[in-house]
């Protein structure tokens, strides 16, 4: 029975992976605001190929020694890393940029925003670095917890509210893999705030690959979402079924219980269309996107990048029934508050980077 019980807290670590990062993507993202529900199920949002981050972080590598680095460019680098796979080296960007901070001359609110922005990064580099373990690393999950509850303690709203998600998040996995002496943590974050923080790490990290953060947003579906909640089961079944078994223990009082769907077949033809649509679209802008740095062109240094990139039209929903569903979630409305918190952001990060040392 222990053995087996083993396996499975494995399983749920091999799938569970989230991120609350912070790089100059992230500006870009929350600029923009959170995408419809139905184009996170299709994979419709921003994922830049392996070239994309390592052009990136040689760039930067290469300024060391000759200036001091923005400090944005240590959360870039940080975040590139990371997104490589490489958590020590995001880990030892942290300490580099701590450094650096500890020589500069910052406003309050500037070193305010910047040490919020580093506890963040090196809170998930460390949850990061205990999921990629061999074995499941509950040392290294409570210490990265540790640095993502102070980050919140600075800009408790931050990333669309998505750091209290995913501690939330991360505090279950800790509970499932303890001797539970205590009882589980209830999930104390309203529906529409957590389906929102869950979308967040979604798009603003790596949690579209994680059968547990599709299970909790089912959860937090009421009954009413018939056709959401269909679309996320059909997403589900794409991963190991002993991995969506293991998600689907909800904590209190996230639940999945029975909705009526009279439209099964539709909707299921429309997943698969929305499925085929945003594995197209995302293929299509890799390709772009690694294509243009061969030719020694990125983003980052041209503010046209995207004016040749000829965007795979989108997948509209079959009915009425599709449409009201999908937008209940409560996402849509998000659009416009993330977009008016983005325009807020790039503000004041023009602010900040009058401020930061060159």
């Amino acid at each position: 029975m222990k053995c087996a019980i083993m396996v499975l807290v494995a399983a749920l670590f091999a799938t569970m992976s989230m991120a609350c990062l912070w790089d100059r993507d992230t500006l870009a993202q929350e600029m923009k605001g959170l995408p419809e529900i139905a184009d996170v199920i299709a994979g419709r949002f921003d994922r830049f190929p392996s070239e994309y981050y390592e052009d990136r972080l040689k760039r930067i590598e290469a300024g060391l020694g000759e200036t001091m680095l923005k400090l944005g460019d240590y959360d870039d680098a940080a975040v590139a890393c990371d997104r490589l796979g490489r958590s020590d080296e995001a880990i030892e960007w942290m300490a580099r940029k701590q450094e650096a901070m500890a020589q500069m001359k910052l406003e309050d609110k500037v070193l305010a925003e910047h040490n919020y922005r580093t506890l963040a990064n090196l809170g998930t580099f460390l949850v990061h670095k205990a999921f990629a373990s061999k074995e499941p690393d509950l040392d290294g999950l409570k210490k990265g917890l540790a640095e993502l509850e102070k980050a919140i303690e600075i800009n408790p709203d931050a990333h669309f509210g998505r750091e209290n998600v995913q501690i939330a998040l991360i505090k279950d996995i800790i509970w499932e893999k303890g001797d539970h002496s205590e009882e589980r943590p209830t999930v104390d974050i309203p529906p529409k705030k957590l389906q929102e923080g869950l979308i967040g790490l979604m798009v603003l990290g790596k949690a579209w690959e994680s059968p547990k953060v599709w299970a909790w947003l089912e959860g937090s579906l009421g009954e009413e979402d018939a056709h959401a909640a269909h679309l996320i089961r059909r997403r589900m079944a794409e991963f190991k079924a002993t991995d969506v078994a293991i998600a689907k223990d909800l904590p209190k009082p996230l639940a999945a219980p029975v909705r009526t769907l009279k439209d099964e077949e539709e909707t299921d033809a429309y997943y698969e269309e929305l499925r085929e649509n945003g594995k197209k679209w995302s293929e299509e802008r890799n390709k772009f996107i690694s294509e243009q740095i061969k030719a020694g062109n990125h983003p980052d240094l041209n503010a046209k990048f995207w004016d040749d990139f000829k965007e795979v039209p989108k997948v509209e929903p079959k009915s009425a029934a599709d449409a009201g569903s999908l937008n209940s979630i409560g996402l849509i409305s998000a659009l416009g508050i993330g977009s008016a918190i983005g325009l807020a952001m790039v503000l004041a990060q023009r602010q900040f980077n009058k401020n930061n040392v060159a």
